[in-house]
């Protein structure tokens, strides 16, 4: 077993993007998220490779042992990220848990049960008001190189019209793909709603130091999702800010363990 540990950093995890509350005068809370930035250094996907090369994709199990090794959802495993929310001049921490309560296989599905627990640990922005806090319980289905999300309750009859948050390999080979099923099934083509890979990067975060770390952007009218993902570690940094509107969130990776 492997594990990062770290000393707790001010940076975020979700804010609820339905709220319309503005404030002009929230230059301190930029600061304060500023002075706790990520280091990252910017490699060419043209040039760089991934950390764990694909040999042998011949078979059903050979992919789904890729794609887990990219993105371990065995049973047991955690991450602990620090998450901070800021909304106008308001701005609060958290402590968000995320750990792989079970996993087991169905059919071509590999289906790994997540539950997260948070706790406040400082500010005054009311937990309400923090996108990501008031799901408990939540499901990875792992299809082949596909890696959808379902909320709420599972139901394997509508997992490819799912959110799917990853194809793998996170490189350049695969373009940019709609995360929404109802963007796919749509065949919609706008800009709003798409993701693809940019770069990979060398991440400094709290929980440590990763290479070659694929930098995912998600755009949206009203601004974009950032990524950081680290493949044999999983989702390291997060971060969105509104345009237009003071309000987002930071998240940084403080902890993690990992069954080898």
């Amino acid at each position: 077993m492997k594990y990062g540990f770290v000393l707790l950093f001010i940076i975020g995890w979700g804010i609820s993007a339905c709220t319309n509350r503005q404030n002009d005068n929230s230059n301190n809370i930029a600061s304060q998220i500023n002075a706790t930035e990520t280091t990252i250094n910017v490699e060419s996907l043209a040039t760089a490779s991934q950390t764990n090369e694909i040999s042998d994709l011949s078979t059903p199990s050979s992919i789904l042992n890729s794609t887990l090794s990219d993105f371990p959802l065995q049973l047991g495993n955690s991450w602990i990220y620090s998450h901070t929310a800021y909304f106008g001049e308001e701005i609060a921490t958290y402590l968000i848990t995320d750990t792989v309560k079970d996993a087991r296989t169905n059919g071509n599905y590999y289906i790994a049960e997540m539950g997260r627990d948070w706790k406040q640990v400082s500010g005054t922005l009311a937990s309400d008001d923090v996108y990501g806090l008031g799901v408990n319980q939540y499901w990875y289905i792992v299809d082949g190189l596909q890696v959808y999300v379902q909320l709420n309750q599972l139901d394997l009859s509508t997992v490819e019209s799912s959110w799917l948050e990853y194809i793998f390999p996170l490189d350049n080979s695969i373009g940019s793909w709609y995360p929404s099923g109802e963007q796919r099934s749509s065949e919609y083509v706008g800009f709003s709603g798409h993701r693809r890979i940019y770069s990979l990067v060398d991440m400094k975060v709290p929980a440590g130091e990763f290479r070659k770390c694929p930098y995912i952007l998600t755009f949206y009218n009203n601004g974009r999702n950032e990524d950081w993902f680290c493949p044999g570690i999983g989702l390291v940094a997060r971060k969105f800010d509104h345009q237009g509107t003071k309000y987002g969130y930071h998240t940084n990776l403080v902890e993690y363990s990992i069954n080898e």
